[in-house]
């Protein structure tokens, strides 16, 4: 079994917010992405110890959110969690935060009490593909990689071409095996389905 450190160390790469909260919101732990998200203060915030909402309704639904949460970890409840809208002050686009629960039998963060998970996901924060994902789990190469890498960054064949020194015709090339090892058809797809891999923060 991966010890508690190891794991620690590994959602603390992840791009999205990970907190750890018991019943009244009170933050056991919480993840490098997310330090940094609620000490912006912006959206979400620690007041007093406790993960908040800004926006008072927002607060009301995600304390709301959190006891549901915790009832389903102490087994008094079976909902399986639900996402929360979070507006900011800014004029990034809002978090999307998912509460679900955590039973105490997890090993993960070494809970000894029913709590629940907090996962913050902010759309404007700018994160990254581990190269070793796209080969574990399609097989593409170094090159593949870099040319799905660079699609879901926004780029096109032509800046691809011109970042890497390579022909248009070898990218379009790295580009059909992207699609044939992934099982894509257009580079919507392709994209639509890198998007959805987990990520890590830059």
């Amino acid at each position: 079994m991966v010890g508690r450190e190891a794991a620690n160390q590994a959602l603390d790469g992840l791009a999205a917010g990970v907190v750890l909260v018991d019943r009244t919101a009170r933050v056991l732990w919480a993840n490098a992405t997310a330090e940094h998200l609620l000490s912006k203060g912006d959206g979400l915030k620690v007041t007093r110890g406790r993960i908040v909402a800004i926006q008072r309704g927002c607060a009301q639904e995600l304390q709301r959110l959190i006891a549901l949460a915790v009832d389903t970890a102490s087994a008094k409840s079976t909902a399986v969690g639900d996402i929360l809208r979070v507006e900011r002050s800014d004029r990034g686009m809002p978090l999307a935060v998912l509460v679900c629960p955590l039973r105490p039998t997890s090993k993960l963060f070494g809970a000894t009490v029913p709590g629940a998970l907090v996962l913050i996901k902010d759309p404007d924060h700018k994160a990254t593909l581990l190269p070793q994902t796209l080969t574990k789990l399609f097989g593409l190469t170094s090159a593949e990689s870099r040319v799905a890498e660079a699609l879901a960054a926004g780029k096109n064949l032509e800046e691809i071409s011109e970042d890497s020194g390579c022909k248009i015709a070898t990218v379009r090339s790295q580009l059909k095996q992207c699609f044939q090892k992934t099982e894509t058809n257009r580079q919507g797809e392709l994209i639509r389905l890198l998007l959805s891999l987990p990520t890590t923060a830059r």
